[in-house]
């Protein structure tokens, strides 16, 4: 049985169309039918050793094919966005994050925590209300007279 690369897919002589993950099935199988080193020649061994390697860079350069297809499908999605950011006048995420850090590394948009006394006094004054204060105001003016 052998096999015929023509691009992504494989033709056997049978007429069979294979894609690469099943030529890894094909290129394991040695030519008797086993699995594995089981009985082979120094010969058959390299072979199998030429083929493998074949296998290997065949596996990768599907790989780089993969990942260049991806990296121009995103280059043109992000060029969509930037379009519609433009004509709209969204400003991106990470320029917004930028702003964002940068304002919180000033101190802008994080108020200072209170002290204890600070929050004793802000309870106490919630705790009264304006008669109460008033007539507590006028009392201890008068116990320090």
């Amino acid at each position: 049985m052998a096999a015929v690369n023509m691009g992504s897919k494989i033709t056997v002589k049978r007429g069979k169309e294979r894609t690469d993950s099943s030529l890894l099935t094909l290129i394991c199988w040695s030519s008797t039918g086993q699995m594995g080193g089981e009985g082979e020649s120094q010969e058959d061994k390299s072979e199998a050793e030429q083929a493998e390697q074949e296998r290997l860079e065949a596996l990768q350069e599907a790989e780089d094919r993969r990942k260049e297809k991806h990296r121009k499908l995103e280059e043109e999605r992000e060029k969509m966005r930037q379009e519609i950011r433009d004509k709209y006048g969204i400003k991106k995420r990470e320029e917004k994050e930028a702003e964002m850090n940068q304002a919180i590394a000033e101190g802008g948009l994080n108020r200072r925590k209170k002290t204890p006394a600070e929050l004793a006094a802000e309870q106490e004054a919630e705790e009264l209300d304006d008669f109460t204060s008033k007539s507590t105001i006028c009392f201890k003016e008068d116990l320090m007279a």
